[in-house]
């Protein structure tokens, strides 16, 4: 772990310029091959899961994403929940399909509470664009962890305030220096506390 400020100044690039995990194609056209977000969330017998969803994102034309649950069910055509059976620690994975991208994250959003209390873990960020994180992980107050290793492509932002909130009230203490933030122009409240 790191400091949850993670040396990540306002409108500049980190450490390496460029953001790990991107999708679409490469400068050169070339495609890039889907790799998928995953997160790890802890969860009792028959417990529901609801996944963070922006609401108003999920009809978006873009929006084409395939969830594994990690439980040994079938693959789930955007997948929205899951009950599993028993207690334990899931890795959900969510992968976008070629030239798509999964709904912006926004536990804030999510009808059920207990959902954002499951998560544990962000252990990697794949290669979705993200439109925004504002929101994102609000209240996870038990997401610890998040990747260390790759960083979320924030190269297609849309929103003029895209990270606000990110991490409010959560317990994580990662590094985020290696992030490309460049095109971020406001980091109001990404690390807010109770």
């Amino acid at each position: 772990g790191g400091t949850t400020s993670g040396g990540v100044a306002a409108g500049g690039a980190a450490a390496g310029g460029a953001a790990a995990g991107s999708s679409g194609t490469t400068s050169s056209g070339a495609n890039v091959t889907p790799e998928p977000l995953i997160m790890v969330f802890s969860m009792t017998d028959g417990e529901e899961l609801f996944l963070p969803w922006a609401d108003t994102e999920i009809t978006e034309a873009d929006i084409d994403y395939e969830v594994d649950w990690g439980d040994g069910s079938a693959v789930e055509e955007k997948g929205l929940s899951h009950t599993y059976a028993s207690a334990g620690s899931y890795e959900v994975s969510i992968t976008h399909k070629e030239n798509k991208r999964i709904p912006n994250i926004r536990f804030s959003s999510n009808g059920n509470a207990t959902s954002k209390l499951n998560l544990t873990e962000l252990k990697k960020w794949g290669t979705n664009k993200w439109t925004s994180l504002k929101f994102a992980f609000m209240n996870c107050s038990n997401l610890t962890t998040i990747s260390e290793t790759d960083a979320p492509d924030l190269s297609n932002l849309s929103d003029s305030d895209p990270l606000r909130q990110l991490f409010q009230d959560t317990a994580m203490n990662s590094n985020v220096n290696h992030w490309d933030v460049s095109q971020v122009q406001s980091f109001n409240g990404v690390f807010r506390a109770l």
